[in-house]
């Protein structure tokens, strides 16, 4: 069983939560941005003014870093589970 800690088990609450209830800055004017269904997220237009820029910077940041430490634990769990 994949274990988190109650500190990644927060953060998961957090990163889910402010998923859901807050919208970024960036998605604020569909003039902004596009989806990009090859990459699988939005892309900033050349119309993204530097505010907006900025938002999406954050959230994609804070997105990857987030999926990279959840990444990283299922990875140790399989890798555990291999060795027994």
């Amino acid at each position: 069983m994949l274990r988190l800690t109650l500190e990644e088990k927060w953060e998961l609450d957090d990163v889910s939560y402010k998923a859901l209830n807050e919208k970024p800055f960036f998605l604020t004017n569909e003039d902004w941005y596009y989806y990009d269904e090859r990459k699988f997220r939005d892309v900033l237009t050349d119309k993204a003014p530097k505010e907006a820029i900025e938002s999406y910077e954050e959230f994609y940041r804070e997105y990857e870093e987030f999926f990279n430490k959840l990444e990283k634990k299922f990875a140790e769990y399989f890798n555990r589970s291999e060795d027994k």
